[in-house]
């Protein structure tokens, strides 16, 4: 027979208001975590050519700014019809991320301006892409989109980044429950993932094809040159292109540029329609940090002063 004392009693209360707390807690977290948007990641498809690719026709409501991936599977809103496509390739840096809404992201700062000329700027960056997943969507996307000039944004530091597979944040959770149900647990797994990686690739060593890897991940010469390769064949594909190479903040910190990009000017010179070039770097040194918001990417100030440096090559492309 087992006594209940009065003190048992006393810590049964307390466990039942720690419980109910903890509950609440749970609850109000969840409701925050729903208003900012957290835990609601914008969706891909995985497989075809380019490893994997947005999923078109979603919207995401993520850190107080709407996400809208269009029908093409491209960010922005549906294109226009009657119109000439100006498409922009990249990572990141083109897609510009959750921190910048979809109206303030280079791409639609130039699109406003090619109103009234029969030309749309159409944002075709994708996150975690590298070089050849970027000749991959090119590829594929041109059979759906009529592509009537061509960017390439091309950040300086990515001229050796491997082709990059879809990779998953979370350990063993099923994707589809935690896209679409609770954003508590779906920050839990993201976090849990995060220092379940660092740990085990402390004792066990980084794997070879996680996606999208990390910055610092670079490899050797044969990769820079499937690379420049892949870039190469996007220009000559294309009816009329523009490149853009984009530093990242520490280049411009230390004033120094990348050379890999050399490499590629010098292999262009075959071509019998040569792509317009800039390099972004002398103009963007005099900034400083300011325009970044983190090592690679570019905040909405950062956006602005990229819609400005590229209008007025774009104008000239588009004008030809």
């Amino acid at each position: 027979m087992v006594f209940v004392t009065a003190e048992m009693k006393k810590l049964k209360k307390i466990a039942k208001v720690l419980l109910i707390q903890a509950a609440i807690i749970l609850v109000l977290f969840e409701v925050v975590l729903h208003i900012i948007g957290w835990g609601d990641p914008i969706l891909y498809l995985e497989g075809e050519g380019c490893k994997y690719r947005l999923a078109p026709n979603q919207k995401r409501y993520m850190l107080g700014y709407e996400i809208q991936i269009n029908s093409l599977g491209m960010r922005g809103s549906e294109p226009k019809e009657g119109k000439r496509n100006l498409v922009f390739y990249g990572d990141s840096i083109t897609f510009a991320g959750a921190r910048v809404p979809d109206e303030a992201t280079f791409v639609s700062l130039i699109d406003e301006k090619l109103k009234g000329t029969g030309f749309q700027a159409l944002n075709a960056g994708v996150n975690g892409y590298g070089p050849k997943n970027i000749k991959e969507w090119f590829l594929l996307s041109r059979s759906t989109v009529d592509i009537d000039g061509l960017v390439l944004v091309i950040p300086t530091v990515d001229f050796r980044r491997a082709f990059c597979e879809l990779g998953k944040d979370q350990i063993g959770f099923d994707e589809e429950f935690l896209t679409r149900s609770h954003y508590v647990f779906h920050m839990f797994c993201h976090f849990a993932g995060i220092y379940y990686r660092r740990a085990r690739n402390a004792v066990f060593g980084a794997p070879q094809s996680r996606v999208p890897l990390p910055w610092d991940s670079r490899t050797e010469q044969s990769v820079l040159e499937e690379n420049i390769n892949a870039y190469r064949q996007i220009v000559k594909a294309a009816p009329r292109s523009l490149i853009f190479f984009v530093p990242s903040r520490k280049e411009i910190e230390e004033g120094r540029e990348g050379t890999d990009k050399q490499m590629f000017i010098k292999s262009l010179s075959e071509h019998t329609r040569k792509p317009i070039i800039m390099d972004l770097f002398p103009s963007l040194l005099e900034h400083g940090n300011s325009i970044y918001r983190d090592a690679h990417h570019f905040n909405q100030k950062g956006h602005r002063l990229l819609s400005e440096l590229m209008w007025p090559e774009v104008k000239r492309l588009t004008s030809d």
